[in-house]
Protein backbone atom coordinates (compact mmCIF):
# COMPACT_ATOMS: atom_id res chain seq x y z
CA UNK A 1 0.00 0.00 0.00
CA UNK A 2 1.62 3.74 -0.93
CA UNK A 3 1.02 4.77 2.62
CA UNK A 4 3.00 2.17 4.28
CA UNK A 5 5.20 2.44 2.21
CA UNK A 6 6.16 6.31 2.69
CA UNK A 7 5.58 5.86 6.56
CA UNK A 8 8.03 2.79 6.22
CA UNK A 9 10.58 5.18 4.69
CA UNK A 10 10.14 7.42 7.16
CA UNK A 11 10.55 4.80 9.90
CA UNK A 12 13.55 3.94 7.56
CA UNK A 13 15.84 6.71 7.07
CA UNK A 14 17.73 7.43 10.39
CA UNK A 15 20.57 8.47 8.83
CA UNK A 16 18.92 10.97 6.56
CA UNK A 17 18.38 13.40 9.15
CA UNK A 18 20.96 15.91 8.54
CA UNK A 19 19.76 16.31 4.60
CA UNK A 20 16.94 17.25 3.20
CA UNK A 21 15.16 15.94 0.07
CA UNK A 22 14.62 17.81 -3.46
CA UNK A 23 10.76 19.11 -3.89
CA UNK A 24 8.65 22.12 -3.98
CA UNK A 25 6.91 21.24 -0.91
CA UNK A 26 7.06 24.91 1.14
CA UNK A 27 9.46 25.11 4.42
CA UNK A 28 7.76 25.88 7.60
CA UNK A 29 9.04 30.00 7.70
CA UNK A 30 8.65 32.67 9.78
CA UNK A 31 5.66 33.79 8.16
CA UNK A 32 3.75 30.58 9.94
CA UNK A 33 4.30 31.98 13.24
CA UNK A 34 2.70 35.53 12.91
CA UNK A 35 -0.25 35.25 15.49
CA UNK A 36 -3.87 36.12 13.75
CA UNK A 37 -4.90 37.43 17.42
CA UNK A 38 -5.49 41.17 18.03
CA UNK A 39 -3.30 43.14 19.92
CA UNK A 40 -4.83 46.50 21.90
CA UNK A 41 -2.99 49.65 19.82
CA UNK A 42 -2.40 51.69 22.82
CA UNK A 43 -0.75 54.84 21.94
CA UNK A 44 1.66 54.90 24.53
CA UNK A 45 2.38 51.04 25.75
CA UNK A 46 5.85 51.45 24.30
CA UNK A 47 6.73 54.31 26.12
CA UNK A 48 9.06 53.75 29.41
CA UNK A 49 8.15 55.16 33.28
CA UNK A 50 10.06 58.42 32.37
CA UNK A 51 9.09 58.93 28.81
CA UNK A 52 5.56 58.24 29.98
CA UNK A 53 5.31 60.83 32.87
CA UNK A 54 7.15 63.62 30.50
CA UNK A 55 4.04 62.52 28.17
CA UNK A 56 1.32 63.26 31.04
CA UNK A 57 3.31 66.37 32.30
CA UNK A 58 3.67 68.00 28.19
CA UNK A 59 -0.02 67.13 27.79
CA UNK A 60 -1.92 67.75 30.97
CA UNK A 61 0.75 70.48 32.71
CA UNK A 62 1.98 70.20 36.48
CA UNK A 63 0.25 72.20 38.45
CA UNK A 64 0.75 72.81 41.96
CA UNK A 65 -2.54 70.81 42.75
CA UNK A 66 -3.01 69.13 39.66
CA UNK A 67 -5.58 66.10 39.77
CA UNK A 68 -5.45 62.30 39.28
CA UNK A 69 -5.19 62.10 35.45
CA UNK A 70 -5.42 58.43 33.91
CA UNK A 71 -3.34 58.50 31.16
CA UNK A 72 -5.20 57.93 27.64
CA UNK A 73 -5.69 53.98 26.83
CA UNK A 74 -6.50 52.76 22.88
CA UNK A 75 -6.63 54.80 20.09
CA UNK A 76 -6.21 58.33 21.90
CA UNK A 77 -5.76 61.34 19.01
CA UNK A 78 -5.77 64.03 21.79
CA UNK A 79 -5.46 64.44 25.47
CA UNK A 80 -6.30 67.86 26.57
CA UNK A 81 -5.23 69.36 29.89
CA UNK A 82 -7.74 70.25 32.90
CA UNK A 83 -8.32 72.88 35.41
CA UNK A 84 -5.88 72.75 38.36
CA UNK A 85 -8.49 72.12 40.78
CA UNK A 86 -10.90 69.80 38.59
CA UNK A 87 -11.42 66.32 40.49
CA UNK A 88 -9.97 63.24 38.95
CA UNK A 89 -11.39 61.83 35.92
CA UNK A 90 -11.04 58.64 34.30
CA UNK A 91 -11.58 58.85 30.66
CA UNK A 92 -13.33 56.15 28.53
CA UNK A 93 -10.83 53.06 26.94
CA UNK A 94 -11.15 52.15 23.78
CA UNK A 95 -10.95 53.77 20.51
CA UNK A 96 -11.39 57.25 21.85
CA UNK A 97 -11.04 60.48 19.65
CA UNK A 98 -10.67 62.58 22.93
CA UNK A 99 -10.14 63.35 26.46
CA UNK A 100 -11.37 66.25 27.83
CA UNK A 101 -11.27 68.04 31.36
CA UNK A 102 -14.45 67.87 33.49
CA UNK A 103 -16.42 70.96 35.72
CA UNK A 104 -15.37 70.84 39.06
CA UNK A 105 -19.07 69.33 40.25
CA UNK A 106 -18.78 66.80 37.85
CA UNK A 107 -18.58 62.85 39.22
CA UNK A 108 -15.34 61.02 38.74
CA UNK A 109 -16.17 58.28 35.98
CA UNK A 110 -15.02 55.03 35.82
CA UNK A 111 -14.51 53.78 32.24
CA UNK A 112 -15.59 50.48 30.82
CA UNK A 113 -12.74 47.97 30.48
CA UNK A 114 -11.99 46.46 27.66
CA UNK A 115 -8.48 44.89 26.07
CA UNK A 116 -6.32 46.75 29.16
CA UNK A 117 -3.14 44.69 29.17
CA UNK A 118 -2.16 43.78 32.22
CA UNK A 119 1.63 44.03 31.64
CA UNK A 120 1.17 48.08 31.94
CA UNK A 121 -0.79 48.38 34.96
CA UNK A 122 2.74 49.34 36.45
CA UNK A 123 2.77 52.04 33.98
CA UNK A 124 -0.58 53.28 34.97
CA UNK A 125 -0.72 52.56 38.44
CA UNK A 126 0.57 56.20 39.34
CA UNK A 127 -2.00 57.84 37.33
CA UNK A 128 -5.01 56.23 38.53
CA UNK A 129 -7.77 56.75 41.18
CA UNK A 130 -7.26 54.50 44.27
CA UNK A 131 -10.57 53.21 43.87
CA UNK A 132 -9.73 52.24 40.60
CA UNK A 133 -6.40 50.70 41.05
CA UNK A 134 -8.64 48.34 44.03
CA UNK A 135 -11.14 46.97 42.34
CA UNK A 136 -9.06 46.53 38.63
CA UNK A 137 -7.94 43.06 39.92
CA UNK A 138 -11.07 41.57 40.07
CA UNK A 139 -11.89 43.23 36.77
CA UNK A 140 -8.63 42.74 34.99
CA UNK A 141 -9.11 38.39 36.16
CA UNK A 142 -12.67 38.85 34.30
CA UNK A 143 -11.58 40.22 31.02
CA UNK A 144 -8.64 38.06 30.96
CA UNK A 145 -10.51 35.42 31.36
CA UNK A 146 -12.78 36.35 28.78
CA UNK A 147 -9.78 36.58 25.96
CA UNK A 148 -7.91 34.52 27.61
CA UNK A 149 -5.96 31.62 25.27
CA UNK A 150 -6.89 29.16 27.38
CA UNK A 151 -9.75 29.93 30.12
CA UNK A 152 -10.70 28.28 33.41
CA UNK A 153 -12.58 25.08 33.63
CA UNK A 154 -16.71 26.16 33.88
CA UNK A 155 -19.40 23.77 34.57
CA UNK A 156 -21.47 22.67 31.64
CA UNK A 157 -24.21 24.58 33.07
CA UNK A 158 -22.55 27.84 31.78
CA UNK A 159 -23.66 26.43 27.91
CA UNK A 160 -27.23 26.44 28.98
CA UNK A 161 -26.74 30.31 30.29
CA UNK A 162 -25.42 30.82 26.73
CA UNK A 163 -27.77 29.43 24.58
CA UNK A 164 -31.07 30.33 26.88
CA UNK A 165 -32.46 32.67 23.98
CA UNK A 166 -31.24 30.18 21.30
CA UNK A 167 -32.04 27.67 19.15
CA UNK A 168 -34.59 24.79 21.03
CA UNK A 169 -32.76 21.81 19.39
CA UNK A 170 -29.15 23.22 20.85
CA UNK A 171 -30.41 23.78 23.79
CA UNK A 172 -31.81 20.26 24.63
CA UNK A 173 -29.01 18.70 22.58
CA UNK A 174 -26.63 20.81 26.19
CA UNK A 175 -28.87 19.27 28.37
CA UNK A 176 -28.49 15.28 26.49
CA UNK A 177 -24.61 16.35 27.48
CA UNK A 178 -24.90 16.55 31.28
CA UNK A 179 -25.06 12.69 30.67
CA UNK A 180 -21.94 12.06 29.66
CA UNK A 181 -19.83 15.61 30.52
CA UNK A 182 -19.29 17.72 33.76
CA UNK A 183 -17.74 20.82 32.93
CA UNK A 184 -15.89 22.40 29.80
CA UNK A 185 -12.97 25.32 29.17
CA UNK A 186 -13.42 27.66 26.89
CA UNK A 187 -10.57 28.68 24.52
CA UNK A 188 -9.50 31.96 22.98
CA UNK A 189 -11.61 32.01 19.20
CA UNK A 190 -9.02 33.42 16.94
CA UNK A 191 -8.81 30.29 14.58
CA UNK A 192 -6.54 28.08 16.29
CA UNK A 193 -8.90 26.57 18.52
CA UNK A 194 -8.49 23.45 17.89
CA UNK A 195 -4.69 22.98 17.93
CA UNK A 196 -4.75 24.92 21.48
CA UNK A 197 -7.79 22.50 22.92
CA UNK A 198 -5.84 19.83 21.31
CA UNK A 199 -2.73 21.32 23.05
CA UNK A 200 -4.24 21.58 26.79
CA UNK A 201 -6.50 18.65 26.96
CA UNK A 202 -3.72 15.89 25.93
CA UNK A 203 -1.11 18.04 28.01
CA UNK A 204 -3.32 17.78 30.64
CA UNK A 205 -4.75 14.13 30.47
CA UNK A 206 -0.76 13.45 30.68
CA UNK A 207 -0.15 15.36 34.33
CA UNK A 208 -3.30 14.09 35.78
CA UNK A 209 -2.70 10.75 34.58
CA UNK A 210 1.25 10.88 35.11
CA UNK A 211 1.35 8.23 32.06
CA UNK A 212 4.96 7.54 31.58
CA UNK A 213 4.51 4.68 28.89
CA UNK A 214 1.97 7.44 26.72
CA UNK A 215 4.65 9.68 27.22
CA UNK A 216 7.45 7.51 25.78
CA UNK A 217 4.87 6.44 23.42
CA UNK A 218 4.39 9.93 21.75
CA UNK A 219 7.88 11.01 21.79
CA UNK A 220 9.03 8.01 19.81
CA UNK A 221 5.77 9.39 17.26
CA UNK A 222 7.29 13.07 17.39
CA UNK A 223 10.48 11.73 16.14
CA UNK A 224 9.49 10.08 13.21
CA UNK A 225 7.42 13.28 12.48
CA UNK A 226 10.64 15.37 12.58
CA UNK A 227 12.43 12.87 10.45
CA UNK A 228 9.38 13.21 7.78
CA UNK A 229 9.83 16.62 7.55
CA UNK A 230 12.98 15.80 6.89
CA UNK A 231 12.43 13.81 3.75
CA UNK A 232 10.17 16.16 2.79
CA UNK A 233 12.85 18.87 2.27
CA UNK A 234 12.15 21.30 5.13
CA UNK A 235 15.56 22.36 7.07
CA UNK A 236 16.13 20.93 10.79
CA UNK A 237 16.89 24.29 12.34
CA UNK A 238 13.07 25.71 10.64
CA UNK A 239 11.70 22.97 13.06
CA UNK A 240 13.98 21.49 15.99
CA UNK A 241 13.32 24.99 18.05
CA UNK A 242 9.76 24.33 18.46
CA UNK A 243 9.66 21.01 18.38
CA UNK A 244 11.89 20.86 21.22
CA UNK A 245 9.95 23.23 23.18
CA UNK A 246 6.89 20.70 22.84
CA UNK A 247 8.82 18.04 23.83
CA UNK A 248 10.06 20.03 27.13
CA UNK A 249 6.68 20.89 27.63
CA UNK A 250 5.64 17.69 27.70
CA UNK A 251 8.27 16.45 30.28
CA UNK A 252 7.70 18.85 32.47
CA UNK A 253 3.98 18.15 33.08
CA UNK A 254 5.73 14.35 34.74
CA UNK A 255 6.19 15.55 38.33
CA UNK A 256 9.55 13.00 38.89
CA UNK A 257 11.53 15.29 36.43
CA UNK A 258 13.43 18.47 38.30
CA UNK A 259 11.73 20.49 36.02
CA UNK A 260 7.87 19.62 36.56
CA UNK A 261 5.23 22.27 36.89
CA UNK A 262 2.31 22.35 38.55
CA UNK A 263 -1.20 22.26 36.61
CA UNK A 264 -1.63 26.28 37.76
CA UNK A 265 1.83 26.58 36.01
CA UNK A 266 0.65 24.25 32.61
CA UNK A 267 -2.73 26.76 32.52
CA UNK A 268 -0.19 29.69 32.84
CA UNK A 269 1.76 28.53 30.07
CA UNK A 270 -0.78 28.03 27.60
CA UNK A 271 -2.11 31.68 28.36
CA UNK A 272 1.02 32.77 27.42
CA UNK A 273 0.50 34.29 23.68
CA UNK A 274 3.97 33.46 22.28
CA UNK A 275 4.19 30.17 24.32
CA UNK A 276 0.97 29.35 23.46
CA UNK A 277 1.29 29.87 20.06
CA UNK A 278 4.64 28.47 19.53
CA UNK A 279 2.74 24.89 20.52
CA UNK A 280 0.03 25.89 18.40
CA UNK A 281 2.53 26.38 15.20
CA UNK A 282 3.85 22.82 16.39
CA UNK A 283 0.73 21.41 15.93
CA UNK A 284 0.08 22.65 12.81
CA UNK A 285 3.45 21.55 11.18
CA UNK A 286 3.24 17.91 12.67
CA UNK A 287 -0.28 18.21 10.55
CA UNK A 288 1.64 19.52 7.57
CA UNK A 289 3.73 17.09 7.76
CA UNK A 290 1.29 14.09 7.65
CA UNK A 291 -0.40 15.45 5.30
CA UNK A 292 2.41 15.92 2.84
CA UNK A 293 3.82 12.48 3.53
CA UNK A 294 0.40 11.08 3.02
CA UNK A 295 -1.32 13.19 0.00
CA UNK A 296 -1.85 10.44 -2.14
CA UNK A 297 -4.30 9.40 1.45
CA UNK A 298 -5.37 12.82 2.11
CA UNK A 299 -5.82 14.78 -0.93
CA UNK A 300 -9.34 13.06 -1.68
CA UNK A 301 -10.66 14.81 1.64
CA UNK A 302 -8.44 18.21 1.13
CA UNK A 303 -10.43 18.53 -2.15
CA UNK A 304 -6.60 19.02 -4.47
CA UNK A 305 -4.25 17.12 -6.08
CA UNK A 306 -2.25 14.94 -4.47
CA UNK A 307 0.41 17.25 -6.21
CA UNK A 308 -1.59 20.23 -4.89
CA UNK A 309 -1.36 18.93 -1.73
CA UNK A 310 1.91 21.50 -0.41
CA UNK A 311 0.17 24.16 -1.72
CA UNK A 312 -2.85 23.40 0.73
CA UNK A 313 -0.67 23.21 3.71
CA UNK A 314 0.88 26.35 3.37
CA UNK A 315 -2.30 28.30 2.96
CA UNK A 316 -4.21 26.25 5.35
CA UNK A 317 -2.39 24.57 7.70
CA UNK A 318 0.69 26.00 8.47
CA UNK A 319 -0.72 29.58 8.44
CA UNK A 320 -1.60 30.72 12.18
CA UNK A 321 -5.62 31.80 12.45
CA UNK A 322 -6.50 29.33 9.66
CA UNK A 323 -9.47 27.00 10.86
CA UNK A 324 -9.20 23.32 11.19
CA UNK A 325 -11.30 20.79 9.53
CA UNK A 326 -12.23 17.05 9.57
CA UNK A 327 -8.37 16.62 7.40
CA UNK A 328 -6.26 18.37 9.67
CA UNK A 329 -7.68 16.51 12.69
CA UNK A 330 -7.39 13.38 11.09
CA UNK A 331 -3.44 13.56 10.29
CA UNK A 332 -2.74 15.30 13.47
CA UNK A 333 -4.20 12.30 15.16
CA UNK A 334 -2.83 9.54 13.06
CA UNK A 335 0.58 11.43 13.43
CA UNK A 336 0.83 11.33 16.84
CA UNK A 337 -0.95 8.18 17.67
CA UNK A 338 -3.76 10.42 19.89
CA UNK A 339 -7.24 9.10 19.59
CA UNK A 340 -9.81 12.02 20.51
CA UNK A 341 -13.15 12.56 20.38
CA UNK A 342 -15.37 15.59 19.26
CA UNK A 343 -18.95 16.44 20.51
CA UNK A 344 -21.17 18.00 18.08
CA UNK A 345 -23.14 20.83 19.26
CA UNK A 346 -25.27 22.27 16.48
CA UNK A 347 -28.39 22.26 14.69
CA UNK A 348 -28.94 18.86 13.07
CA UNK A 349 -30.92 16.11 13.67
CA UNK A 350 -31.93 12.44 12.66
CA UNK A 351 -34.14 11.65 10.39
CA UNK A 352 -36.39 10.29 13.33
CA UNK A 353 -35.87 13.26 15.38
CA UNK A 354 -33.56 12.60 17.75
CA UNK A 355 -31.78 15.22 19.23
CA UNK A 356 -28.38 13.26 21.20
CA UNK A 357 -25.39 14.79 19.90
CA UNK A 358 -23.58 13.59 17.55
CA UNK A 359 -19.60 12.22 18.13
CA UNK A 360 -16.59 11.52 15.95
CA UNK A 361 -13.76 9.26 16.98
CA UNK A 362 -10.80 9.71 15.32
CA UNK A 363 -8.64 6.79 15.81
CA UNK A 364 -5.51 6.77 14.88
CA UNK A 365 -4.57 4.30 11.89
CA UNK A 366 -2.00 2.49 14.08
CA UNK A 367 -4.74 2.04 16.91
CA UNK A 368 -7.20 0.49 14.98
CA UNK A 369 -4.61 -1.99 13.77
CA UNK A 370 -3.87 -3.13 16.67
CA UNK A 371 -7.50 -2.68 18.64
CA UNK A 372 -9.53 -4.70 16.40
CA UNK A 373 -11.78 -4.93 19.63
CA UNK A 374 -12.67 -2.51 21.74
CA UNK A 375 -12.02 1.38 20.06
CA UNK A 376 -9.27 3.14 22.62
CA UNK A 377 -10.21 6.00 25.50
CA UNK A 378 -9.93 9.06 23.58
CA UNK A 379 -6.96 10.99 25.28
CA UNK A 380 -8.47 14.43 24.29
CA UNK A 381 -12.27 15.49 24.00
CA UNK A 382 -13.67 18.49 22.76
CA UNK A 383 -17.02 20.27 21.88
CA UNK A 384 -17.24 21.37 18.62
CA UNK A 385 -19.70 24.15 17.59
CA UNK A 386 -19.86 25.60 13.83
CA UNK A 387 -16.31 27.77 13.37
CA UNK A 388 -15.42 26.44 17.18
CA UNK A 389 -13.66 24.20 19.71
CA UNK A 390 -13.52 24.24 23.64
CA UNK A 391 -12.61 21.20 25.84
CA UNK A 392 -15.16 18.67 27.45
CA UNK A 393 -14.61 16.68 30.84
CA UNK A 394 -16.21 13.48 30.39
CA UNK A 395 -17.48 12.26 34.30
Amino acid sequence: MEVSSKKQKVADDDNSSGSSAEGDEPMVTSQSFISSTNVVNVTVSSMGVDEFRDFIESSHGTPSDAPSVTPPIGNVASSTGTASHAPSVTPPIGNVGSSTGAPSDAPSVTPPIRNLANKFIDIYEPYLPEDFIQNFPDVGDQVADDNACVGHKEPLSSLVAEFQSGSPIIQAKIKLLYDNYAALRRVRKDGNCFYRSFMFSYLEHILETQDTAEVDRILANIEQCRKAQLVLGDQEYRISEIFSLFIDLLKSVIQENDNSISHELLLEKSCDQMFSDTVVLFFRMVTSGELRIRAEFFAPFAGVESTGMAKFCQDSVEMMGEDCDHVHITALCDALGVPTRVECLDQSTSSSGDLTPKHHDFIPMQSSASDAGDPPVPRVTLLYRPGHYDILYPK
